[in-house]
């Protein structure tokens, strides 16, 4: 008996950590994911209806050794809860060693509004640099700038959170980082809504206004 609950329990930690990796579609698994961000606030005084997150904090793990994507692949960066990417001007900087490199020619971004996207595409325009480790998002057109955000009226304890997608030049799905949490709301910020008036408040209403304008009633002044 007690060799078969330990074979249970060594059969459900293995499905647990097979449902956490993430696989590439050759099968093998690889651990792709952004890099530690500070979550920050959204209440009615930082962060709402805009926000931003520092330089060089929003990274993510490419495995470019492993993966050898190359011309045409993308990149889609996705925000959750109605939230959106700001700028009309973003870059994606190669990372390597712990740090940006400077290089932002890997990728090109495809265009985003004025008014702001829910997500941002990338199609590669040359394959990555060997020692390619992933890379961080820069809010401009040059490397390392602040990210800017445009946030919705959401209820406490709402999370704004982003993932990174990579497709082949077919369009087809080979991997995807887990979802990471940039913002949570601590206030609620969505409107409260007037509760409807029903058929005895309308009688009442209009009983009202009969009253201010001078009749009672009977109809009579």
């Amino acid at each position: 008996m007690g060799r078969l609950v330990r074979t249970c329990m060594l059969l459900l930690l293995f499905l647990a950590s097979e449902a956490l990796a993430v696989t590439n579609v050759g099968g093998t698994d690889y651990t792709r994911e952004f890099a530690a961000i500070t979550t920050e606030d959204i209440n009615s005084t930082q962060n709402y209806p805009s926000a931003d997150i520092a330089g060089d904090s929003i990274v993510f793990d490419s495995n470019y050794s492993e993966t050898n994507y190359t011309v045409d692949w993308s990149i889609t960066l996705s925000l959750t809860n109605d939230a959106k990417f700001a700028d009309g001007n973003f870059t994606l900087e190669m990372w390597a060693g712990g740090a940006g490199t400077g290089d932002i020619n890997d990728t090109a971004m495809v265009t985003c509004p004025a008014a702001g996207c829910a997500e941002l595409v990338f199609t590669f325009q040359e394959s990555p640099q060997a020692g390619a480790e992933g890379y961080v998002l820069s809010g401009s057109n040059i490397a390392g700038q602040k990210v800017n955000f445009i946030t919705a009226q959401k209820n406490s304890g709402t999370t704004i959170q982003i993932k990174a997608d990579i497709k082949n030049a077919g369009g087809v799905l080979q991997w995807s980082t887990p979802y990471n949490t940039l913002f949570q709301y601590t206030e609620n910020l969505v409107p409260v809504s007037a509760a409807p008036i029903g058929p005895l408040g309308l009688l009442v209403l209009f009983a009202g206004i009969l009253g201010i304008g001078g009749w009672n009633l009977s109809g009579r002044k």
